[in-house]
């Protein structure tokens, strides 16, 4: 767990934009657009409130109205550079850094689904 006086490095070091446009992928494995997503947080008295910026760019297909949900995503997070706890209110779960991403097993209201499907959720 980090300190109370400021985030994880993980936490810093994945700020910003996104670099590229991240594909996405329907079940079949085909493209079905790019999400463009800018990522930032604020660390106040100890807990970390974690926010995407997420536009769905050139998309198409019947996944995609359940992606559009909203232009900004917003979670607290128990902030470590080993694990992270989800809290809500839009992803609820945890995970593990890995690189610039997490390995994480996460469910999103907005998306009504979990976004490592074991069928732990409903979709």
């Amino acid at each position: 767990m980090t300190d109370n006086n400021q985030p994880s490095k993980w936490q810093k070091n994945i700020e910003g934009e996104w670099h590229g446009y991240p594909s996405i992928f329907d079940v079949n494995g085909n493209h079905s657009g790019y999400n463009k997503v800018y990522r930032s947080s604020t660390f106040v008295d100890g807990k970390t409130t974690y926010m995407m910026n997420t536009k769905i760019q050139h998309g198409q297909g019947p996944l995609l109205p359940r992606l559009e949900v909203s232009d900004i995503f917003l979670f607290g997070v128990v902030d470590s550079d080993q694990d992270r706890i989800y809290l809500g209110p839009d992803f609820i779960g945890a995970g593990h850094p890995y690189g610039t991403l997490v390995d994480a097993h996460y469910y999103s209201p907005g998306w009504t689904g979990d976004l490592e499907d074991d069928g732990a959720y409903p979709a």
